[in-house]
Order: C-alpha cells, then sequence, then structure tokens
C-alpha cells in the first residue's frame, strides 16, 4: 500500500516551501504532513532558487509558502521573477518575521491568500490552508483535515 500513496503522492500538484531558514523550513513540513497532505513539497532557500524549482516542475504549485526575507531578495521578487501562469491558481501564504503594514499590503497586491506572522500558530495555517479551498484530492482517500 505504501508504494501506491508515493505513486499517487507524485501524480497530485506540489507545495513549495520557500524559507532561508531550514529548521523553520523542515518544521513546516513536518507540520503539511501531519494534516494529512500528500503533495510532494519541494522547498527552496533564495529567490534564484525558488524561480528555478518553480519552473522546474512538472506543474504548477497547489500551495506556495513564501518568507518575505531571504538573502539574496524577498518572497516578493519571486511572484515579480515567475512567469505569468507558472504559480498557475496555487494558494500563496506568506509566513514571515515582518509585520510591517507595507509588507501585508504588497503581499496582497501581487496575490497572496493569507499573510502570518513568525512565529506561526499552526493551528493558524491549517485554518487558512482549509480556508483557501485547496483541491482536497491531497489526502488519502476517506481522510479529512485534521481539526
Amino acid at each position: 500500500m505504501q508504494g501506491a500513496r508515493a505513486a499517487t503522492a507524485a501524480a497530485l500538484p506540489p507545495i513549495v516551501v520557500v524559507d532561508d531558514d531550514a529548521v523553520a523550513a523542515s518544521v513546516i513540513v513536518r507540520f503539511l504532513q501531519r494534516l494529512g497532505l500528500r503533495n510532494p513539497v519541494h522547498c527552496a532557500d533564495s529567490v534564484a532558487g525558488a524561480v528555478e524549482l518553480v519552473c522546474d516542475l512538472p506543474a504548477p504549485p497547489v500551495l506556495v509558502l513564501l518568507d518575505i526575507h531571504l538573502a539574496d531578495g524577498t518572497g516578493f521578487d519571486v511572484i515579480r521573477a515567475l512567469e505569468p501562469g507558472a504559480l498557475g491558481r496555487a494558494a500563496i501564504v506568506v509566513l514571515t518575521a515582518s509585520n510591517e503594514l507595507d509588507d501585508v499590503d504588497e503581499a496582497y497586491a501581487l496575490g497572496a491568500q493569507s499573510f502570518l506572522v513568525k512565529p506561526v500558530a499552526f493551528e493558524g495555517l491549517g485554518d487558512i490552508i482549509r480556508r483557501v479551498g485547496l483541491p482536497w484530492a491531497l489526502l488519502d482517500p476517506g481522510e479529512d483535515l485534521p481539526g
């Protein structure tokens, strides 16, 4: 059965996590797994890495979790650098230490569905993931999103 799950996960649209803090990125990935999401999760730690990653994906991501402050620019630069349509209809959730009103405004202007200030309360992230209406074929058959 595990082989079938792996094959199913590979066919699902990917999730992208962009954060230059490796510990934060790994915590986010573990949280997504605990939610029961079976999509492949890809991580990048820079603007350049995120743009390359998204361009190399076989399908647009279904969800992008994006930090603003990266070593080589901002998460906003990631969105701007991508060709129109590269993110498809991905839900963009900004996860950042910034609580500047200008950053919040820019995030929403660039198409983010939500803006969370770190440290993130993961219950809140789970609520947002439910609220943005991702296609829940992401879950194992018969499972509901916890919570």
